[in-house]
């Protein structure tokens, strides 16, 4: 995760170098956030799915010009233990800038901030830097939605591993024995021990579609040599501690200090651990004895696979009982409620299903959603009792199966954005909350005017911004649900109940990433015609009450007589659950 300085002290000692010839190793993670300050660069500050997968697609196929050979492209799986502070404090930065940037677009983001433009006219090679001018948290999917784009791209699928560990002790290990360049933005690599390997940062590629692309190369051994760093006055993972310690010091001062007397032998072997021994999970194993297998899972699903797995000797007992899984930051209204907080009872059927499948003592999960500081402590999400779990495993198929015939013939609403709405109200009446997803449908069916097309506005409402936020987070919670699932070996099925194989069929079509609701999609759905009929169509699953326009003229009349009255009267008191009963069982609000 980098070391602060590290990259900056030892610019002067890396060399000019060029990609022919070589066989190269990639960085996944940091390759996902290159491609992003690529969009950003030509001024698209949020890129969709769709653009980010075929950007990288198109990087790759240029690189693959210039180079001998790519090997592998390394993607995190696993969070060892020691980094979970370092994960705590970015997902509270994300958070904190998330807020900030709410705070000063009150009346809504610009939509130039969401939405991009001329994005088929992407330059991939530009020399701009993105502006960090007030700018938004990154795409809430970035990561997996690379890595699905790679997935599905045949010159590129087998390159691609999710390990046990992290990527960059992968890609050191990979060059350690076989050589080449590893390209990453991690100054992490500089102290690994490369062998006969050296580094490329991305930031230090100068490319072109047609030209060689040059770069800098950093090579440790030689670097050693030319600080006069002798195998008894130090290495590299010495000079890298001492930066560590005094990121402001000068080369020579760092050099002076790497020969003299460790000052403290406890705090600098633990520093030397992480790059001499890396910490890597083992492969759950299933109760009928198969492994289970990590391809095809987004990394922070496959945290939680592997933290959930079989207990091991190297992770004490009371940190491997602490299972924990780092929700994605949502582009959301920080003021509203979580929008994962809806579809939990989801996820927490996606865990308990897990747990059918991999035996273990623990039964929780800590979701981390809105992370604050390093201290926060989570939502603990209990696992379902099984007879509880196949109930609801039953009502959700059965849901799933009536909003295929619902919305079959009808336009401008698929049958999962329709399912996403109705657990989203379903739950949150059981839990006599207000649905924001209901709120705002109503609100645009009463209000709005009857238009062929919403009318243009610079900037977007944060209550559309949040109801999009809320369909993502049903979306990626089926996505957890369906990959749970994709986990169960072909033999285990008759082990598990019939519904669990009938909901595996089911969530085939789930939409990928590249289909997943935008705002400008959303802001289509709020139309007032397409609202009425998707109001229409959740008063199969839940109580709605039917609004006549006298009743929203005498609202009115009252507003006004009540204007400057104090705070107002409830506008939506929590309907009474139809005679169906609910459809997932409850959970206490977010911390």
């Amino acid at each position: 995760m980098g070391i602060s300085g590290l990259t900056a002290t030892l610019q002067p000692y890396g060399v000019s170098g060029v990609f022919t010839d070589q066989h190269v190793v990639i960085d996944g993670p940091a390759l996902a956030y290159t491609i992003l300050s690529i969009c950003r660069s030509n001024g698209i500050s949020q890129p969709s799915y769709d653009l980010l997968g075929r950007s990288v697609i198109q990087w790759l196929d240029t690189l693959a010009l210039q180079v001998e050979q790519i090997d592998a492209i390394y993607f995190d799986a696993y969070l060892p233990i020691g980094k979970r502070d370092v994960r705590m404090d970015r997902s509270a930065k994300l958070f904190i800038q998330l807020m900030q940037f709410c705070n000063n677009s009150p009346k809504g983001c610009d939509i130039k901030n969401l939405c991009g433009t001329a994005e088929d006219n992407l330059d991939l090679f530009t020399t701009k830097q993105p502006s960090t001018h007030k700018q938004l948290v990154p795409p809430s999917f970035l990561v997996p939605a690379i890595i699905d784009a790679l997935d599905q791209c045949p010159r590129y699928r087998h390159l691609v591993s999710l390990v046990p560990g992290e990527a960059d002790a992968f890609c050191a290990q990979h060059l350690a024995t076989h050589g080449g360049i590893v390209l990453t933005s991690d100054s992490d690599l500089l102290v690994h021990d490369l062998g006969q390997g050296r580094v490329v940062f991305f930031r230090d590629i100068h490319a072109s579609a047609t030209d060689t692309w040059k770069c800098i190369v950093y090579d440790s051994k030689r670097i050693c040599e030319r600080l006069g760093l002798k195998p008894s006055g130090g290495n590299i993972c010495r000079f890298g501690y001492e930066v560590y310690r005094d990121p402001h010091a000068s080369i020579s001062q760092l050099v002076q200090n790497c020969s003299s007397p460790i000052p403290d032998e406890a705090e600098y072997n633990k520093f030397c651990q992480q790059y001499l021994q890396h910490e890597l999970a083992n492969l759950p194993v299933t109760a009928q004895g198969e492994t289970v297998q990590l391809r095809n899972l987004d990394p922070r699903i496959s945290e939680l696979v592997l933290q959930l797995g079989n207990p091991t000797e190297e992770i004490p007992a009371a940190l491997s009982s602490e299972s924990r899984i780092f929700l994605p930051v949502l582009i959301e209204n920080p003021l509203r409620g979580s929008a994962w907080e809806p579809c939990t009872p989801i996820r927490q059927l996606a865990y308990s299903i897990y747990r059918w499948l991999v035996p273990g003592s623990n039964s929780t999960v800590h979701e981390y959603r809105r992370v604050q500081n390093v201290g926060h402590k989570g939502r603990e999400v209990s696992m379902f009792p099984q007879k509880e779990a196949i109930e609801l495993l039953q009502s959700l198929l059965q849901t799933l199966q009536r909003t295929k015939d619902l919305v079959d013939g009808v336009d401008g609403i698929s049958c999962w954005t329709l399912l996403c709405m109705a657990l989203n109200i379903k739950e949150c009446q059981e839990q006599e909350k207000q649905s924001h997803v209901l709120q705002i449908l109503t609100q645009s069916s009463e209000n709005a005017k009857p238009t062929s097309k919403p009318a243009s506005n610079p900037k977007i409402p944060w209550d559309t911004i949040h109801i999009t936020a809320h369909l993502q987070a049903s979306l990626y919670s089926f996505r957890i649900l369906k990959q749970i699932l994709s986990l169960v070996p072909y033999g285990a099925w008759i082990h598990l109940p019939a519904e669990a194989r009938e909901l595996h069929e089911a969530l085939k079509p789930l939409p990928g990433f590249t289909d997943f609701p935008s705002v400008k999609r959303t802001e289509e759905l709020l139309q007032q015609k397409l609202a009425l009929e998707i109001l229409d169509l959740l008063r199969n699953f839940v109580d709605i009450p039917v609004r006549k326009a006298k009743d929203k003229k005498a609202r009115m009349k009252r507003k006004k007589e009540n204007k400057g009255n104090g705070p107002p009267t409830k506008r939506f008191a929590a309907p009474k659950v139809g005679a169906g009963g609910s459809i997932f069982s409850l959970l206490a609000d977010e911390e």
